[in-house]
């Protein structure tokens, strides 16, 4: 019983002690509450500018490609792929943050899973990564074959010293004088011209051509060969030009010569063709080029053809379009 004094000391020792922490408790659990909503503004704080962070990390990583209009639909697919790159940037890193700042959330009955390490999340950035490496190979190949097209190709100066072309030559003739129907000759034409200036050069063109005539009604023949070869010199004058094209105005004067027996004809019989003879022609037309490359262009030239091989001069149309090439430098 001695010891009931000490005891009984103790008992009211303790109740003091927990009489005074029921005072303080408020004020306690009021601090707590300043703590918990300090906490959470910076939780939300954190949570805006991961988010900043992750759209401009998205779009630092996988920059948007210049599309042509026929990738105009692979273009929409990549930028919504590429917003879904930041949604699941924001949900790992805020998911990595509540798991290490906020493991009360988390049920001892559910098992928390880092989005980082998801095999879901893993498949879809796998998809979004083959997405845009696919849209940036689609779209480079036709830029790079742009670039290199325009970084090959020369500017076309015009500066040339020689020209050389050779084509496919069209005409229309007359193998007699009172032959009452034309005939159509067929062959090649070429042309050198040497570029005094700019705009003067000098030329010299050939040509070579075949083809039947109707003739005047006879027991031999209906359409005998004709062969003819024309040479002549003159000029070119250059007029508007560009990158893709120039146009040309010539004038050529010479000589053509005729063969009217390459089909055999008996002595003496007058079937309307003029006799084997040279008689002067002359060319007066024009050219456009269709530049290629600074070197290579492809021509179409029309001419006016005029000729004196019966008793007055008679004019037929040609034309010639080949391949026309310039080299040297003026």
């Amino acid at each position: 019983m001695g010891s009931l004094p000490g005891f009984v000391h103790l008992v009211l020792h303790a109740f003091h002690a927990v009489l005074k922490s029921a005072q303080t408790f408020p004020q306690s659990l009021a601090e707590l509450r300043k703590l918990l909503a300090a906490e959470q503004n910076q939780y939300d704080d954190c949570n805006h500018h991961q988010m900043r962070w992750c759209k401009e990390l998205s779009h630092t990583l996988l920059p948007v490609p210049r599309f042509s209009k026929m990738q105009n639909r692979r273009a929409l697919d990549y930028l919504t792929y590429q917003e879904d790159v930041a949604l699941f940037g924001l949900d790992a890193c805020t998911g990595c943050r509540r798991a290490k700042s906020r493991p009360d959330v988390i049920s001892s009955s559910q098992e928390f899973v880092c989005p980082i390490g998801n095999p879901r999340v893993i498949e879809r950035w796998t998809s979004l990564v083959a997405c845009g490496l696919a849209c940036a190979v689609l779209a480079l190949p036709g830029q790079m074959r742009a670039q290199a097209k325009l970084a090959a190709a020369e500017p076309v100066t015009y500066d040339n010293r020689y020209e050389v072309y050779g084509g496919i030559n069209l005409q229309n003739f007359q193998a007699g004088q009172n032959l009452p129907e034309r005939m159509n000759l067929g062959g090649i034409e070429l042309n050198g011209t040497y570029w005094l200036t700019s705009k003067i050069g000098v030329a010299a063109d050939f040509r070579g051509e075949a083809g039947t005539t109707p003739v005047l009604a006879n027991p031999y023949t209906t359409r005998p060969l004709v062969v003819m070869y024309e040479g002549m010199l003159g000029a070119q004058y250059r007029g508007p030009k560009s990158q893709r094209a120039a146009i040309n105005y010539h004038a050529y004067f010479g000589v053509g010569a005729g063969d009217f027996t390459e089909t055999p004809i008996p002595s003496g019989e007058n079937i309307g063709l003029y006799t084997n003879r040279v008689k002067p022609m002359a060319a007066l037309g024009g050219s456009v080029d269709f530049n290629r490359s600074k070197a290579l262009a492809i021509r179409l030239s029309p001419d006016l053809i005029l000729e004196h091989f019966g008793t007055e001069t008679r004019e037929f149309f040609a034309i010639s379009g080949g391949v026309m090439y310039r080299f040297g430098h003026r």
